[in-house]
């Protein structure tokens, strides 16, 4: 961390020895009809059917539109829908049905008026009805709310009425269909794979403010997309490896502000300060800077960038396997929450302590309850938790119960350099505490792969990191039933395999259409249970930021992980 420091000083000092200001240089490399947006991971497509990985939603906010988006305060905002849906305006409602007696939520959709796909065509319900059979390929991507729908009806051109299962009572339920709208003119009758392959995925017909016009790879792009190839260009000068130009859509209602947009794929977090010092881009996009010092963010604020920066709801996460020895037994998963250092985890993974995490909810949440406070540094306590649960500790070696090691395999998503680093904090502190550990390094596409490592639950500890959401929706994440399994088709992000009946039955309260206060009790007690039985060790929650010139007007940063191109249409580049 601290060479990344001394490189970071090193540039604004050789920049600086120019007398070029930030202004000067923005003054001499652009025109205020253009935006250059700098971005750390690669982009694979504009598909979010095939993948949903943050510099793919980056992108395809700009070309694609859905009914509905959050904006940056997590309050949602109608998109391609003249209305967000409510009960209090009458388009969500209770219907009969059938004979049963029960009752089903319909939410009626209007589309705004004269709105056209990218190519001209009109957008109507059809296409509604169409992205909904398209999302239903993929079942991995298949949400929990678009999994309730029971029935689209197209009333109209611009009507749509989604009416869900009995007994679904979400407060998604305005959110059915993610991020996109899809052309029913342009891909029916192709699968998700034939879309994947075709140039669709890289330009494709959307209802977003732009259209890709150059979508271009420097090297070999196998190379650019595969695993790992942000660690491996320690040059901060190295060169963009996909530049993406972007063209206003000329059948957008209000035409967006800025006339292009080119965002460049730099896989170096120095070489993005660089550009961003040079004049080079005028935006480093939220994600990129991930692994800065804070000392190199302030150097940056001191130099007249402007940072943005919100909660970003990611945490870093240490799941249990429960389902098998030794973590079967709660005395050992409260002897791992012990035997860890989670400050000096948060410091190294988040750059500062208070980002540990007292919940799995997360502190800007409504629904947020420390619950976790009691589980502090404390190695001799660890010790005595495992002794409770029948393990001797030897002076050398790992602890040892009926005759068998503690030996416990770890499995770490690969990617960040930080979470290797934590990885081996974690794996001293264990092995000090009695445990003997092997880590095992696990791309995230395996990793989360259907089945695999966690959806198999082949695995006794697993390092990750998560994207939650303003809704914590723990049904989900905790509830016996998101357990994957064969039985279920792997479905479920249960990946501990934690069953409590009460746990159970208090997110069913919480996660409802009540009033938001009596939601938060149902949390609080669950969060409660939660600590008691620990099925995982929330580590801490990563900021989000974004830097910019202070020419670019109009961008708003959200919190969570909504990209910050769900409003691009509004940006603009002020003169200098």
């Amino acid at each position: 961390m601290k060479l990344g420091h001394v490189c970071i000083t090193m540039i604004v000092l050789l920049l600086n020895l120019s007398a070029c200001t930030v202004s000067q240089l923005d003054a001499t490399h652009h025109t205020p009809t253009t935006i250059r947006i700098g971005i750390l991971k690669p982009i694979e497509n504009t598909f979010l059917v095939s993948s949903h990985w943050h510099s793919t939603r980056f992108i395809a906010q700009a070309v694609h539109r859905g009914l509905v988006s959050e904006d940056e305060q997590g309050n949602l905002v109608p998109m391609l829908a003249e209305s967000v849906p409510t009960f209090e305006n009458g388009e969500a409602r209770w219907v009969p049905a059938g004979r049963s007696g029960e009752k089903q939520l319909a939410v009626t959709f209007h589309l705004r008026e004269g709105l056209q796909w990218s190519d001209g065509q009109p957008i109507t319900s059809r296409d509604v009805e169409f992205t909904y059979d398209l999302l239903q390929q993929n079942d991995f991507l298949f949400s929990p709310v678009a999994r309730s729908i029971d029935r689209i009806n197209t009333i109209d051109a611009r009507t749509i009425v989604i009416t869900y299962r009995p007994g679904f009572k979400n407060p998604h339920y305005n959110q059915p269909l993610g991020e996109a709208l899809y052309p029913a003119h342009v891909l029916a009758n192709l699968t998700i794979e034939q879309i994947e392959a075709s140039q669709y995925a890289l330009r494709p017909v959307g209802a977003g403010p732009y259209r890709v016009s150059e979508w271009r790879y420097v090297g070999d792009p196998r190379e650019i997309l595969s695993p790992g190839v942000v660690s491996v260009l320690p040059d901060e000068l190295a060169p963009a490896t996909q530049i993406i130009t972007l063209e206003t859509n000329p059948y957008f209602k209000p035409p967006p502000k800025i006339g292009q947009i080119t965002i460049k794929v730099i896989p170096n977090e120095n070489a993005l300060v660089t550009s961003l010092y040079q004049g080079d881009i005028d935006l480093i996009a939220e994600g990129s800077l991930s692994e800065l010092p804070n000392a190199d963010l302030e150097l940056l604020v001191n130099e007249g960038f402007i940072l943005e920066r919100k909660p970003s709801l990611r945490w870093e996460r240490l799941d249990f396997n429960c389902l098998r020895e030794p973590f079967s037994d709660v005395l050992v998963r409260k002897a791992v929450a012990n035997a860890i250092d989670r400050e000096a985890i948060a410091r190294a993974a988040c750059g500062q302590e208070e980002a540990v995490m007292q919940s799995w909810v997360s502190s800007s949440s409504w629904a947020y309850t420390p619950v976790l406070l009691g589980y502090r540094y404390d190695s001799h306590h660890a010790i005595e938790l495992l002794e409770g649960a029948g393990y001797a500790i030897e002076k050398e070696g790992p602890a040892r119960r009926k005759g068998e090691s503690l030996y416990i395999k770890m499995c770490v998503a690969v990617g960040d350099k930080r979470r290797q680093h934590v990885a081996t904090l974690i794996e001293n502190y264990l092995e000090a505490a009695g445990f003997e550990v092997s880590i095992e390094m696990v791309h995230p596409a395996l990793l989360f792969s259907s089945p695999g490592p966690l959806l198999e639950h082949n695995y006794d500890l697993a390092l990750f990191s998560w994207q939650g959401e303003g809704e914590p929706d723990g049904v989900e994440l905790w509830h016996s039933d998101s357990v994957p399994k064969a039985e279920n088709d792997w479905w479920g992000d249960n990946f501990s395999g934690w069953s409590n009946p009460r746990s159970d039955s208090v997110l069913e309260r919480a996660v409802s259409l009540g009033l938001q206060e009596e939601r938060q009790k149902w949390y609080t007690v669950q969060q409660q249970i939660y600590a008691e039985d620990l099925p995982s060790v929330p580590l801490c929650e990563y900021p989000r930021f974004a830097v910019r010139t202070p020419q670019i007007q109009g961008f708003r940063l959200p919190k969570g992980s909504t990209p910050s191109t769900w409003n691009i249409e509004e940006w603009q580049m002020l003169s200098p």
